[in-house]
């Protein structure tokens, strides 16, 4: 939920879906493709939000199959994801915020 509790995330399945006040569910923007995003912190105007990458299993509709990969990845006011360099062989493990999401920590293996 964003600091203002105007807007909530939900990712599930591949998809990422938001609602804005109460409004009905629809597509969060986001420009990755075959992955959700699994936690978002809102820093300001910026949005952090650790993505699970995987692929649909084209023999079962809806099914998506997550991968070890997850990214790291922020957008401001532009709406375009930008990855967040990351140490070699680190990956993003889990992501929170303190305060009023006003910082972003993280915590890689």
């Amino acid at each position: 939920m964003s600091p203002g509790g105007s807007e909530v995330i939900f990712g599930i399945g591949g998809d990422t879906k938001s609602s804005v006040d109460g409004a009905e569910w629809k597509d969060w923007p986001a420009s990755v493709t075959g992955a959700f995003a699994w936690r978002v912190a809102w820093c300001g105007t910026r949005s952090l939000a650790l993505f699970q990458h995987g692929e649909y299993d084209a023999d079962r509709p809806g099914r998506f199959i997550g991968a070890e990969k997850r990214s790291l990845r922020i957008r401001d006011g532009s709406g375009e994801w930008k990855p967040v360099p990351l140490p070699e062989n680190k990956w993003p493990v889990f992501l929170g915020s303190t305060g009023e999401g006003s910082v972003a920590w993280l915590i890689a293996k």
